[in-house]
């Protein structure tokens, strides 16, 4: 079961790759959010320091999910670090 979910991690990542090296990539404000995902800031200080109001940063945080097809903020930064 275990092996199941990580082979199937491993495909949605290599599947990931491909389709961030082929296609189109992240605004840089997109990427503004999602390092300070990384960094773990929470949302209210995401759109603080980016002079965002909460629902702005919330749709740029739902555009970064997409792109990446993230299911959270650890797997959008996970992924992107791949």
């Amino acid at each position: 079961m275990v092996v199941t979910e990580i082979e199937r991690i491993a495909t949605l990542q290599e599947s990931q790759r491909r389709k961030m090296s082929e296609g189109p990539h992240l605004t840089n404000r997109q990427k503004d959010v999602l390092t300070l995902m990384a960094q773990g800031l929470s949302n209210i200080e995401i759109a603080g320091k980016l002079w965002l109001s909460i629902n702005t940063h919330h749709g740029y945080k739902k555009q970064v999910f997409d792109f990446l097809r993230a299911t959270s903020s650890i797997n959008a930064v996970l992924l992107a670090l791949d």
